[in-house]
């Protein structure tokens, strides 16, 4: 009973702000030389861990599109002489979760304990990391329930739009993937695959570790250790190159049976390292990344009344990324929103940003990452970001003065830079418009 009340206690305090206003990130070693980052919060008795991977679905194997998906939802599963329930089971009693995230470029185990069960904790996230089953039974029925997703999918158009978007933008480069592979090779995927595609990627050279929580910096030590114990050293294939060309502009129509379309432009963006990353912050937030106050949403759905949800966004991977916008509206007028979108992307090229819209953003940019970083799984994504793409432990102090200097000429330089109408992908998913004798 004591075990259930600490397990309840640990998914109401899971959910509560930790204070954000000064972080500070370690980085440190553990006694087996093993570099992690730390940061230490002693508000809530909690502690969380985070694994990261290079192992997401830019290192698919081909012909195998939709191993590593595969391989990171069966880490959830059997582990050990432990089936999927004894091990759901065996999490509750230890007060812990765990939960695996699946990117691009990554997959994150992370696994969260109140402090008192930090080292039972990390004897169990070692176990995931060493000795996962990996049963026939288990990818059989993960593999299922895969296929069932990539049906639903496929229905979905605002899913289906993006995904189109990105094969036509990333051609035949990994990121035009889809994370659950295709069908036609997902279903292929056996047990056997998993634990050759897990024996490659999940090694200490392609590694991260975050710790976050009610820990010292020793504790901290004795969990890293006692979770990776067991972890095999190597590389995996090496890091995934973008294709050095932007693709040609192509428009691509998606016909279903609905009454709206979803709309999904986009074309190469830019990384995280690049030192024009926060005037394309700014940027964007000005165009369309603003929540309801955007040149997006003012001019389409405010002034036009054309559509209820557009907005635009940089989305970034290790290497490089995508700038993006969307929108849904009525099949009719589909083509008038894609020519307005793309006269506000040339307006904003062509004269630049005002004074009062560049203090807006930037005051929303400064304000806003302490809101981000809020929860103990909020830091942990910050640190395996971090970590993984170069970016350097000062990362979050050093960000609040590097907006401060984006200027206007800035935000003019980086949006003719960045942004091309002429170059933009269009993928429409709808039904076709009405013509006048069916109106």
């Amino acid at each position: 009973m004591y075990r259930f009340i600490l397990y309840s206690l640990w998914l109401v305090l899971g959910c509560l702000p930790l204070n954000s206003h000064a972080i500070e990130v370690q980085t440190l070693k553990a006694d087996t030389g093993t570099p992690f980052w730390l940061v230490q919060t002693h508000g809530l008795p909690l502690v969380g861990v985070r694994v990261a991977f290079k192992a997401g679905t830019a290192y698919d194997i081909e012909g195998q599109e939709g191993i590593a998906t595969l391989t990171a939802n069966l880490l959830n599963e059997s582990v050990g002489d432990m089936d999927a329930r004894s091990f759901a089971e065996h999490l509750q009693d230890t007060s812990s979760t765990l939960r695996v995230f699946s990117g691009d470029d990554i997959v994150g185990i992370t696994l969260m304990t109140l402090r008192d069960s930090r080292n039972e904790g990390a004897v169990t996230l070692n176990k995931v990391l060493t000795e996962p089953a990996f049963t026939r039974d288990d990818t059989r029925r993960v593999r299922e329930a895969m296929l069932a997703t990539q049906r639903q999918q496929a229905k979905n158009p605002t899913v289906r739009a993006r995904q189109e978007m990105r094969k036509l933008v990333y051609g035949k480069h990994p990121y035009g993937r889809p994370l659950n592979g295709y069908p036609h090779t997902l279903e292929k995927l056996t047990h056997s695959d998993v634990q050759a595609y897990f024996k490659q990627r999940y090694t200490t050279g392609n590694m991260t570790i975050s710790i976050v929580g009610d820990v010292s910096v020793d504790e901290a030590k004795q969990m890293v250790a006692t979770v990776i114990k067991g972890i095999p050293s190597g590389v995996g294939n090496g890091d995934v190159l973008l294709p050095p060309f932007t693709p040609p502009a192509q428009a691509l129509f998606v016909e279903q049976n609905i009454p709206q379309t979803s709309l999904h432009l986009g074309h190469l963006g830019i990384d995280r390292n690049d030192p024009d990353y926060p005037a394309a912050q700014v940027l964007n937030y000005i165009l369309g990344g603003g929540m309801f106050v955007n040149r997006l949403v003012n001019k389409i759905r405010v002034q036009e009344g054309l559509a209820y949800r557009v907005g635009s966004r940089f989305v970034h991977n290790h290497l490089g990324g995508t700038f993006e916008v969307v929108a849904q509206t009525r099949n009719d007028n589909a083509d008038r929103v894609i020519a307005l979108i793309k006269d506000q992307v040339r307006r904003i090229r062509a004269f630049g940003v005002e004074a009062e819209e560049h203090r807006t953003a930037k005051d929303y940019l400064l304000g806003s990452l302490p809101l981000n970083m809020t929860t103990t799984d909020d830091i942990l994504s910050y640190l395996t970001l971090m970590q993984m793409e170069g970016l350097g432990a000062d990362y979050l102090t050093t960000w609040p003065e590097r907006i401060k200097a984006v200027t206007r000429e800035d935000v003019f330089k980086v949006a003719n830079r960045l942004l091309d109408p002429s170059k933009l992908v269009v993928v429409s998913v709808g039904g076709k418009p009405r013509t006048e004798e069916s109106k």
